[in-house]
């Protein structure tokens, strides 16, 4: 998560890079997702263009968060762990 809050559209403060990662977190929990590959990746960019779109509500960001998953079919993407 810390190394998609430091792209090129400025950097995230600590407070939000910690909702950040709370929300990450939670996704990968209820999901089962590994904290590392592809499918990780996806989820921190999706929550993070989320932030930086202007969503900054954390239970927003979740529900958001899981739809993705739900819609992306943790299936589809289970070989990319």
């Amino acid at each position: 998560m810390h190394e998609f809050a430091r792209e090129p559209d400025g950097p995230i403060g600590p407070d939000d890079l910690d909702m950040l990662q709370r929300t990450f977190d939670r996704v990968c929990i209820w999901c089962d997702i590994p904290r590392y590959g592809k499918r990780a990746d996806r989820l921190a960019r999706h929550i993070t263009g989320q932030f930086r779109r202007g969503i900054a509500d954390e239970r927003v960001l979740f529900e958001n968060a899981m739809w993705l998953e739900q819609q992306g079919g943790s299936t589809r993407h289970r070989a990319d762990n």
